[in-house]
């Protein structure tokens, strides 16, 4: 099944997957959709995302709070118009927010509003020494925020302090357990305001961690920023997949997320985001060059319909996977446009305004499908 479309400046080619499933597997591009400051009306840059039980999506932007509810945006200010640096989502009702020497939770009132409320007030004067509030855990008996200083815990009554010998990283949960990197360490599981060592002092002593996933059954994958990846199962660190182990080395890792098909989605500071299979197969990269807006990811979020959220260093991208369907782009228009698709003979036939193109029908899976197109000479031209 063949389905006709024409564009201008970026060429998107929609496949019915309904009649090459059977044939050639499944596989999903997704469509992406760029939302910049003008639309959101905040800042640029976007830290962390969330989401309540109603769909409404909260991100950490420069100049606060955003709110999303499909349709308008409303943005929340800090005391001192401070950046929300990290988001956790309780509920439609209660929403936390870390910031710079601050953290704090913000209340519904009866007209629907968001109210805040510090909760590093609870804290002595003087507790905080030039501390962001980077990640924040939503436990059973209470709630982690995070600063490369220390761990607070608040347990909607009190706040007390988690202590460590040194400084530490991002606080991550995988398998019920939190866990944190001691800088220049190894890691640390968080057993409320106690501190277990779990090992890997020497392996990740020159690299960030700023991955911790569930992997498997029991294992956990672990992400470094320059150092490539590693699976964990309580006792041994072993290199995950070397070749993208030594991608992601390059790429600088920065996020990451589990996706409720069981694909892993990687976001870097230099080149996008890669989505991967548990074996640690690439199967989507998406990034400047198929039309995300920046490749600096500094958070993913899979929604409650199972799309992906990015948080860009410059806007919001929304990763839209539709059933069935796959949304292929060339934004950099080398090939024209699109007027006519045919699938013959294990390849693809792409009718253009510049000519007839072809790539075999195994390559569509690439990651970067139009970078092996081959123009069919004699067929330069309007077709």
């Amino acid at each position: 099944m063949v389905r006709k479309i024409k564009c201008c400046k970026l060429i998107l080619v929609w496949l019915f997957l309904s009649v090459i499933n059977s044939v050639y597997g499944n596989w999903e591009k997704p469509q992406i959709i760029n939302l910049n400051k003008e639309i959101y009306k905040a800042d640029n840059k976007n830290w962390s995302i969330g989401q309540d039980e109603r769909g409404i999506l909260y991100f950490g932007n420069d100049v606060g709070l955003l709110e999303f509810d499909g349709i308008e945006w409303k943005l929340n200010q800090l005391p001192n118009q401070l950046t929300a640096r990290s988001v956790a989502v309780l509920s439609h009702q209660t929403v936390f927010t870390g910031s710079y020497e601050e953290f704090g939770r913000w209340d519904r009132d009866i007209s629907g509003k968001l109210v805040y409320t510090s909760l590093s007030a609870l804290l002595p004067d003087g507790t905080f020494n030039n501390e962001d509030f980077w990640k924040i855990c939503i436990a059973e008996d209470g709630v982690y925020f995070q600063s490369f200083a220390s761990i607070y815990k608040y347990t909607y009554d009190t706040v007390r302090q988690v202590y460590f010998d040194q400084a530490v990283l991002f606080l991550q949960e995988a398998w019920g357990r939190y866990l944190v990197q001691e800088i220049s360490g190894g890691l640390l599981e968080i057993k409320d305001l106690d501190v277990v060592p779990l090992g890997g002092k020497e392996l990740f002593a020159h690299t960030d961690v700023r991955v911790i996933l569930p992997y498997g059954e029991n294992q956990y994958l672990i992400g470094t920023a320059m150092q490539g990846l590693y699976l964990y199962d309580g006792q041994d660190f072993q290199v995950f997949n070397p070749v993208l182990s030594d991608l992601m080395s390059k790429k600088e890792l920065n996020c990451a997320i589990l996706s409720a098909k069981g694909t892993y989605f990687l976001g870097t500071i230099l080149d996008g985001i890669y989505e991967i299979d548990p074996n640690g197969e690439i199967l989507n990269h998406i990034s400047s060059q198929n039309t995300l807006q920046n490749n600096t990811i500094l958070a993913l979020y899979e929604d409650s319909r199972n799309n992906i959220w990015a948080a860009l260093d410059r806007g919001i991208s929304y990763i839209q996977y539709l059933t069935n369907m796959s949304c292929i782009t060339e934004p950099a228009g080398s090939t024209g446009a699109f007027y006519d698709v045919a699938l013959w003979q294990d390849k693809w036939f792409l009718g253009t305004n510049q000519g007839v193109f072809y790539i075999h029908a195994d390559d569509i899976h690439t990651p970067d499908v139009f970078r092996d197109m081959k123009l069919i000479e004699g067929t330069q031209g309007q077709v």
